[in-house]
């Protein structure tokens, strides 16, 4: 319980443990959540390329997950940088409830 932790998410995955987030902000948890946000399932749609299925089903419309996390109370950081995100994790872990922090393909380039 003294250790620093954070959570790992994709973006279709989260939405199915969202109402956590509430928890989350009311126990005031210094909480991290990574969010990798690329609007679709991309293991599964590998997963249907891998087996020569036209993947289906696995675009995405996402809601605006830094306006989702502000109200619940939690903080949202998008780094703009690979350099970025370190810092959004340093201050997340400083932060008195949890912080969803964005990322998207965009940061990597693709």
């Amino acid at each position: 319980p003294d250790l620093p932790t954070c959570c790992i998410h994709g973006d279709y995955g989260i939405q199915y443990t969202i109402a956590e987030l509430a928890t989350a902000v009311e126990l005031g948890l210094s909480l991290p959540i990574i969010l990798w946000d690329n609007g679709k399932l991309g293991a599964i749609e590998g997963s249907m390329i891998a087996a020569q299925i036209a993947p289906n089903s696995v675009i995405q419309r996402n809601p605006d997950f830094m306006a989702l996390a502000t109200a619940y109370g939690a903080q949202a950081a998008q780094p703009e940088t690979l350099a970025d995100i370190a810092p959004a994790l340093d201050a997340a872990f400083k932060a008195d409830v949890p912080t969803i922090i964005r990322l998207t393909p965009a940061l990597i380039g693709t």
